[in-house]
Protein backbone atom coordinates (compact mmCIF):
# COMPACT_ATOMS: atom_id res chain seq x y z
CA UNK A 1 0.00 0.00 0.00
CA UNK A 2 1.31 3.45 -0.83
CA UNK A 3 1.00 6.48 1.37
CA UNK A 4 2.02 10.06 0.78
CA UNK A 5 3.40 12.60 3.20
CA UNK A 6 4.58 16.20 2.93
CA UNK A 7 7.25 17.96 4.95
CA UNK A 8 9.22 21.16 4.58
CA UNK A 9 11.77 19.75 2.13
CA UNK A 10 10.12 16.79 0.45
CA UNK A 11 6.93 15.49 -1.07
CA UNK A 12 7.27 11.79 -0.30
CA UNK A 13 5.82 8.59 -1.66
CA UNK A 14 6.28 5.82 0.88
CA UNK A 15 7.56 2.51 -0.47
CA UNK A 16 7.96 -0.91 1.08
CA UNK A 17 11.51 -1.31 2.34
CA UNK A 18 13.56 -3.42 4.65
CA UNK A 19 15.97 -2.41 7.37
CA UNK A 20 19.68 -3.04 6.98
CA UNK A 21 21.18 -4.02 10.32
CA UNK A 22 24.80 -4.14 9.19
CA UNK A 23 25.55 -1.48 11.81
CA UNK A 24 25.03 -2.47 15.44
CA UNK A 25 23.45 0.79 16.59
CA UNK A 26 21.66 2.19 13.55
CA UNK A 27 20.24 0.98 10.26
CA UNK A 28 21.66 2.68 7.18
CA UNK A 29 18.61 1.80 5.11
CA UNK A 30 15.38 2.57 6.90
CA UNK A 31 12.59 0.13 7.68
CA UNK A 32 10.67 2.25 5.17
CA UNK A 33 12.15 3.96 2.12
CA UNK A 34 10.67 6.93 0.32
CA UNK A 35 10.97 8.77 -2.98
CA UNK A 36 11.48 12.47 -2.33
CA UNK A 37 11.19 15.59 -4.44
CA UNK A 38 12.87 18.74 -3.18
CA UNK A 39 10.92 21.96 -2.88
CA UNK A 40 14.03 23.71 -4.26
CA UNK A 41 16.43 22.17 -6.75
CA UNK A 42 19.98 23.41 -6.31
CA UNK A 43 22.61 23.92 -8.95
CA UNK A 44 26.22 23.78 -7.86
CA UNK A 45 26.28 27.59 -8.14
CA UNK A 46 23.15 28.20 -6.06
CA UNK A 47 24.27 25.65 -3.45
CA UNK A 48 27.69 27.33 -3.23
CA UNK A 49 26.08 30.76 -2.89
CA UNK A 50 23.80 29.65 -0.05
CA UNK A 51 26.18 27.40 1.87
CA UNK A 52 27.90 28.61 5.03
CA UNK A 53 30.57 25.98 4.54
CA UNK A 54 31.71 23.77 1.66
CA UNK A 55 33.99 21.03 2.89
CA UNK A 56 35.28 17.54 2.35
CA UNK A 57 34.53 15.57 5.50
CA UNK A 58 35.17 12.11 6.83
CA UNK A 59 32.33 10.50 8.78
CA UNK A 60 33.74 9.32 12.11
CA UNK A 61 30.92 8.32 14.43
CA UNK A 62 27.16 7.93 14.70
CA UNK A 63 25.88 10.20 17.47
CA UNK A 64 22.15 9.59 17.51
CA UNK A 65 18.92 10.10 15.64
CA UNK A 66 15.51 11.64 16.07
CA UNK A 67 12.85 9.94 13.90
CA UNK A 68 10.28 12.52 15.04
CA UNK A 69 12.21 15.53 13.71
CA UNK A 70 10.51 16.29 10.41
CA UNK A 71 11.29 13.43 8.05
CA UNK A 72 13.74 12.12 10.61
CA UNK A 73 17.28 13.25 11.41
CA UNK A 74 20.49 11.42 12.14
CA UNK A 75 23.61 13.06 13.54
CA UNK A 76 27.22 12.12 12.81
CA UNK A 77 30.56 13.32 14.11
CA UNK A 78 32.81 14.22 11.21
CA UNK A 79 36.32 15.49 10.65
CA UNK A 80 36.93 18.21 8.09
CA UNK A 81 39.59 17.11 5.60
CA UNK A 82 39.53 20.26 3.48
CA UNK A 83 37.55 23.50 3.40
CA UNK A 84 36.68 24.76 -0.07
CA UNK A 85 34.63 27.79 1.00
CA UNK A 86 33.57 29.38 4.27
CA UNK A 87 35.21 29.25 7.67
CA UNK A 88 35.14 26.78 10.54
CA UNK A 89 37.82 26.98 13.21
CA UNK A 90 37.24 23.47 14.49
CA UNK A 91 38.08 20.43 12.40
CA UNK A 92 35.47 18.45 14.34
CA UNK A 93 31.88 19.09 13.26
CA UNK A 94 28.47 17.47 13.54
CA UNK A 95 26.57 16.64 10.35
CA UNK A 96 22.79 16.35 10.41
CA UNK A 97 21.52 13.98 7.73
CA UNK A 98 17.89 13.70 6.62
CA UNK A 99 16.45 10.29 7.49
CA UNK A 100 16.67 7.77 10.31
CA UNK A 101 16.67 4.04 10.92
CA UNK A 102 12.89 4.21 10.62
CA UNK A 103 12.78 5.94 7.21
CA UNK A 104 15.33 6.87 4.57
CA UNK A 105 15.11 8.31 1.07
CA UNK A 106 15.49 5.84 -1.79
CA UNK A 107 19.16 5.56 -2.83
CA UNK A 108 20.14 7.82 0.10
CA UNK A 109 21.32 5.49 2.86
CA UNK A 110 22.48 6.91 6.14
CA UNK A 111 26.19 7.65 6.10
CA UNK A 112 28.64 4.91 6.96
CA UNK A 113 31.66 5.29 9.19
CA UNK A 114 34.61 6.23 6.98
CA UNK A 115 32.54 7.78 4.18
CA UNK A 116 34.33 10.72 2.57
CA UNK A 117 31.96 13.35 1.25
CA UNK A 118 32.00 16.83 -0.19
CA UNK A 119 29.11 18.69 1.42
CA UNK A 120 27.37 22.06 1.06
CA UNK A 121 26.47 22.93 4.63
CA UNK A 122 24.34 25.37 6.61
CA UNK A 123 25.15 26.09 10.23
CA UNK A 124 22.59 25.13 12.88
CA UNK A 125 22.60 28.01 15.38
CA UNK A 126 20.90 26.07 18.19
CA UNK A 127 21.71 22.40 18.56
CA UNK A 128 22.58 20.04 21.40
CA UNK A 129 25.50 18.97 19.21
CA UNK A 130 28.64 21.07 18.87
CA UNK A 131 29.49 22.77 15.55
CA UNK A 132 26.37 21.34 13.92
CA UNK A 133 25.47 21.71 10.23
CA UNK A 134 22.68 20.46 7.99
CA UNK A 135 23.10 19.58 4.31
CA UNK A 136 21.61 21.85 1.67
CA UNK A 137 19.43 19.84 -0.69
CA UNK A 138 19.86 16.56 1.20
CA UNK A 139 21.21 13.87 -1.15
CA UNK A 140 21.01 16.02 -4.30
CA UNK A 141 24.04 18.16 -3.44
CA UNK A 142 26.43 15.50 -2.19
CA UNK A 143 29.63 14.51 -3.95
CA UNK A 144 31.09 11.18 -2.85
CA UNK A 145 34.89 11.40 -2.85
CA UNK A 146 36.70 8.30 -4.09
CA UNK A 147 40.42 7.66 -4.32
CA UNK A 148 41.30 5.59 -7.38
CA UNK A 149 44.96 4.95 -8.19
CA UNK A 150 46.06 7.95 -6.16
CA UNK A 151 43.65 10.44 -7.76
CA UNK A 152 40.51 11.82 -6.15
CA UNK A 153 37.21 11.67 -7.99
CA UNK A 154 33.90 13.31 -7.10
CA UNK A 155 30.72 11.34 -7.82
CA UNK A 156 27.49 13.26 -8.40
CA UNK A 157 25.33 10.37 -7.27
CA UNK A 158 21.97 11.87 -8.32
CA UNK A 159 23.10 13.71 -11.46
CA UNK A 160 21.48 16.83 -10.04
CA UNK A 161 24.42 19.13 -10.72
CA UNK A 162 25.38 17.77 -14.08
CA UNK A 163 22.60 19.32 -16.15
CA UNK A 164 24.08 22.78 -15.54
CA UNK A 165 27.68 21.83 -14.80
CA UNK A 166 28.62 19.63 -17.75
CA UNK A 167 28.93 22.53 -20.18
CA UNK A 168 31.38 24.28 -17.83
CA UNK A 169 33.26 21.28 -16.47
CA UNK A 170 33.24 18.12 -18.60
CA UNK A 171 32.79 14.94 -16.54
CA UNK A 172 34.83 11.77 -16.98
CA UNK A 173 33.67 10.15 -20.21
CA UNK A 174 36.03 7.19 -20.45
CA UNK A 175 33.84 4.15 -19.77
CA UNK A 176 36.66 2.07 -18.33
CA UNK A 177 37.61 4.78 -15.85
CA UNK A 178 33.96 5.23 -14.83
CA UNK A 179 33.56 1.50 -14.20
CA UNK A 180 36.77 1.32 -12.16
CA UNK A 181 35.98 4.40 -10.08
CA UNK A 182 32.52 3.02 -9.30
CA UNK A 183 34.10 -0.32 -8.39
CA UNK A 184 36.42 1.50 -5.97
CA UNK A 185 33.33 3.32 -4.64
CA UNK A 186 31.59 -0.01 -3.99
CA UNK A 187 34.65 -1.47 -2.32
CA UNK A 188 34.87 1.51 0.02
CA UNK A 189 31.24 1.14 1.08
CA UNK A 190 29.33 -2.12 0.65
CA UNK A 191 25.97 -0.36 0.80
CA UNK A 192 26.52 0.50 -2.90
CA UNK A 193 27.05 -3.11 -3.98
CA UNK A 194 23.82 -2.97 -5.98
CA UNK A 195 25.63 -0.85 -8.60
CA UNK A 196 26.17 -2.94 -11.74
CA UNK A 197 28.21 -2.12 -14.87
CA UNK A 198 24.97 -1.36 -16.70
CA UNK A 199 24.11 1.24 -14.04
CA UNK A 200 27.13 3.44 -14.74
CA UNK A 201 25.03 5.99 -16.61
CA UNK A 202 23.23 6.80 -13.35
CA UNK A 203 26.36 8.40 -11.90
CA UNK A 204 28.33 11.40 -13.18
CA UNK A 205 31.98 11.51 -12.19
CA UNK A 206 34.38 14.45 -12.13
CA UNK A 207 37.97 14.87 -11.07
CA UNK A 208 37.87 16.40 -7.61
CA UNK A 209 40.53 18.96 -8.53
CA UNK A 210 38.27 20.13 -11.35
CA UNK A 211 35.34 20.68 -8.95
CA UNK A 212 37.67 22.44 -6.52
CA UNK A 213 39.02 24.73 -9.25
CA UNK A 214 35.50 25.50 -10.48
CA UNK A 215 34.34 26.55 -7.02
CA UNK A 216 37.55 28.51 -6.43
CA UNK A 217 36.94 30.49 -9.59
CA UNK A 218 33.46 31.60 -8.64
Amino acid sequence: MKKSATISLFALTILLGCANHSQSHYSRIGAVTAVGELAERYTIDSAANQADLIAVVNIEKWLGEDPNEGFGATYFAATIQEILAGKEESRSVTIKQTGSSEMTIKDYPLFGIGNQLMLFLKHIPESKYENAYWILGANTTIFDIVNYEGELYAIDRTGNYSEKLMDKLPPIDDHQTIVRVLEAFKQSDEVWNWIKPENTELFTIYKFEGIKAYLGGK
